[in-house]
């Protein structure tokens, strides 16, 4: 039996998404999704699907942008994974001013909180691929900014 070529009209498109891990005081900005997205409810960090024609780095700013309303940077992709659903993710460390008051576009985000990596990765309600980020950062496939041990003890801040 010979194995006939795919057509390209048939072959699925992979998706792609970028996220930002943005830290700060060693805890992390997740956002709760609205109840109009897919994954109503769960607990995830704030990103989204990659368009056609766009970097990770643009995708991030511009996923942050819509989500929460404010400017970011992304500094570095930290990690990559894919869903069991088979989208590939781009994990990108970014940051946000302080001082920049969050704005949630209700439509896709329900609330946004920062929780210690241990708190969250205790949330029942967490997106599956973020609990392996978790594990990832925890097994030390990667580090951010110095916080390389997210899962040991902290000062009290």
């Amino acid at each position: 039996m010979t194995s006939q070529p795919q057509n390209p009209q048939t072959t699925p498109v992979r998706r792609k998404a970028a996220v930002a891990v943005i830290v700060r005081q060693r805890r992390l900005l997740v956002i709760r999704r609205s109840e109009k997205v897919v994954a109503p409810g769960k607990l995830c960090f704030p990103g989204g699907g990659i368009l056609a024609g766009e970097s990770e780095h643009d995708a991030v700013i511009r996923e942050i942008q819509e989500e929460i309303g404010v400017s970011c940077v992304p500094q570095q992709k930290i990690w990559r994974s894919q869903t069991s659903w088979g989208t590939e993710v781009a994990w990108w460390e970014t940051t946000i001013d302080a001082a920049a008051p969050l704005t949630l576009n209700l439509e896709e985000v329900a609330e946004a909180v920062w929780l210690r990596p241990t708190e969250l990765h205790a949330r029942a309600d967490l997106l599956p691929s973020n609990y392996e980020f978790l594990s990832a950062w925890k097994a030390a496939k990667f580090s951010i900014g110095g916080f390389s041990d997210p899962f040991g003890p902290h000062d009290g801040d």
